[in-house]
């Protein structure tokens, strides 16, 4: 299968999943030749391998090994073909990853250095052959694959409008047109309102918006809910997504919510301290991101410079 990036663009980089038993393997082909050779193969290496991680850490992956496989490290054994980023000890958790393309370097880098012939000048290969062995919930072989593809349709590249109300209109959603800091004060109240409103059923609630690809995390020691939190001063009929909330949510259902906090008033006598209020909460529990409709709300223009 090839990688396709957050455009629905098809690149050049090759990957398949297996079942692995316990756990499953994203096998990621080698890169070789020049890009318009007759020998090239898997240029587009290193955006696709950043693509994948990034995929793998919005769906809560966990790294549990990855090795290099070519035909010179075959007999090998595991511990001297094993990719170590950094001397971080496995399983990592790429949900828990700051910097996904960071990460990628590293693990470039890291397996460079492995399988050379000692004695051997120069780099290295860093686009070598590797198996990845995630842990991924809930998943199978073949819908891990189909949500790594990220062929996605027009409704889902870049940012996309959720229609969650068709039956209620006004004025238009989520304050797009406000300022930073007022967009701020509309998305601290909203998670204020959903904290509070889940800790009335769950004993744990935990902010993990800073390096997750949703909001709340839900928990009391049997289960999990991941909520997605979004505030608005519009009539809640619509809200933004990125391709990585969309993904999250289809892989997470039904143990995903969506919390929506409509009408917000946002007072911003002061532009540099704007104090939001009052909100209207909507709940979809479990959100069925599915049942709704997905609308584009741009496009990239790709240009052509001679």
């Amino acid at each position: 299968m090839k990688v396709h990036d957050d455009n629905g663009n098809e690149l050049d980089a090759t990957f398949s999943v297996e079942d692995a038993g316990e756990h499953l393997s994203v096998v990621f082909e080698s890169k070789g030749g020049t890009r318009g050779s007759p020998d090239a193969r898997n240029i587009d290496y290193n955006q696709g391998l950043e693509l994948l991680l990034a995929r793998l850490a919005s769906l809560e992956g966990v790294l549990v090994d990855t090795v290099i496989e070519t035909r010179d490290t075959s007999n090998l054994p595991a511990e001297q073909r094993r990719v170590v980023v950094d001397g971080t000890a496995f399983p990592i958790s790429l949900a828990d990853v700051y910097d996904i393309a960071g990460f990628r370097k590293s693990m470039s880098s890291a397996q460079s250095k492995l399988g050379r012939a000692p004695g051997s000048r120069g780099g290295g290969n860093p686009t070598k052959r590797i198996r990845l062995t995630v842990g991924v919930p809930g998943l199978n072989d073949e819908r891990l694959a189909s949500l790594l593809v990220g062929d996605v349709s027009t409704g889902e590249r870049e940012a996309v409008e959720l229609q969650i109300s068709p039956k209620r209109r006004g004025r238009a959603g989520q304050g797009r047109g406000l300022p930073a800091p007022a967009r701020l004060a509309v998305e601290r109240l909203a998670m204020d309102a959903a904290r509070a409103y889940y800790e009335q059923t769950w004993p744990v609630v935990e902010d993990v918006s800073a390096n997750r690809s949703f909001d709340l995390l839900c928990s009391d020691g049997d289960g999990q809910l991941h909520v997605e939190v979004k505030g608005t001063t519009g009539d809640g009929s619509s809200v933004l997504l990125t391709p990585n909330e969309v993904l999250h949510a289809r892989s997470k259902f039904p143990n995903v919510a969506l919390f929506v906090l409509w009408g917000v008033m946002c007072d911003q006598s002061d532009p540099d301290a704007p104090v939001a209020s009052a909100g209207t909460a909507v709940v979809f529990e479990p959100w069925n991101i599915d049942e709704h409709e997905l609308v584009p709300v741009g496009f990239e223009c790709r240009l052509s410079v001679d």
